[in-house]
């Protein structure tokens, strides 16, 4: 069986990424009363333990947003914000990855191309890929089970992506309204690879 060790201690954490070489990433958030505003960073594991700050404190989810990201190949870090892909490089400046808006986007991964990964949770649910120049282009739709049986939430507003990962060929989806993982192919086919029973039901996914 596996072995279950103590990575990281004492951080608080919205989300995790590990990337290929054994970086973990985790995000942090805080408010700040004097200015009314949020503050997040991005800091990162070495393999060896080593700490650090990737993007220290920042204030406005628009600088970095505290959440859903994924470092890419470069180094540089995507993020959602008002449901379009904004990027902020090693320096410190921040750009649209494309001025394309998404219903409700929800999470991303880099495909190791170049490419951007999106989960869309609007309506019937669809995956994007999000190209070096901003073009963006349908992978598949209608990937959410509207009316899923026994949903941990009863509201409808949580039934979301929580998670997205690949590999060589196909884009995994963790949908948590219908306690399932989708493995979605480059033509656009899916089908269910993994369903969880209750109570539990699926969040972030690594492979």
């Amino acid at each position: 069986g596996g072995k279950l060790e103590k990575r990281i201690a004492n951080h608080h954490t919205h989300e995790l990424y590990l990337d290929q070489k054994g970086f973990l990433w985790g995000t942090d958030s805080d408010y700040t009363e004097a200015t009314d505003l949020w503050r997040n960073r991005l800091w990162k594991q070495s393999p060896d333990g080593q700490l650090s700050d990737a993007i220290p404190w920042v204030e406005g989810f628009e600088q970095f947003g505290g959440s859903n990201f994924v470092v890419d190949e470069m180094g540089d870090v995507y993020f959602p914000f008002q449901n379009q892909l904004y990027k902020r490089t090693s320096g410190g400046e921040v750009s649209l990855r494309s001025d394309f808006t998404f219903g409700r986007l929800c999470t991303i991964a880099a495909d190791g191309k170049g490419n951007i990964l999106v989960s869309d949770s609007h309506e019937d649910g669809s995956l994007y890929r999000v190209g070096k120049e901003g073009a963006v282009e349908l992978i598949a739709g209608n990937l959410k089970e509207q009316n899923p049986k026994n949903p941990p939430l009863e509201e409808k507003r949580f039934n979301l992506f929580y998670g997205i990962t690949r590999n060589e060929t196909d884009v995994y989806l963790a949908n948590s309204g219908s306690r399932r993982i989708l493995s979605v192919k480059p033509d656009g086919s899916f089908s269910d690879y993994f369903f969880s029973e209750t109570p539990w039901y699926l969040l972030f996914i690594y492979f």
